[in-house]
């Protein structure tokens, strides 16, 4: 069972990614002064935010499923 290693450099990639997105909701709700809870809420009542969720929640099972053929 050789893994590739670029595949899986984008699979941690996806998982920095998603990280990185929380912490910038986390970070619009400090600044609003809303809770951070009330912010991921309103954040799925955005069409573009569910997009971006659901792009980035594809690439990260797509990744998976190369890393686990490999």
């Amino acid at each position: 069972m050789a893994t590739d290693n670029s595949t899986t450099y984008w699979f941690f990639g996806w998982i920095l990614l998603g990280f990185i997105l929380e912490f910038v909701l986390i970070f619009m709700a400090k600044a609003e002064g809303d809770a951070v809870i009330d912010t991921i809420l309103k954040m799925w009542e955005e069409p573009i935010a569910l997009s971006l969720f659901g792009i980035w929640l594809v690439g990260l099972v797509i990744t998976g499923m190369r890393m686990a053929n490999d």
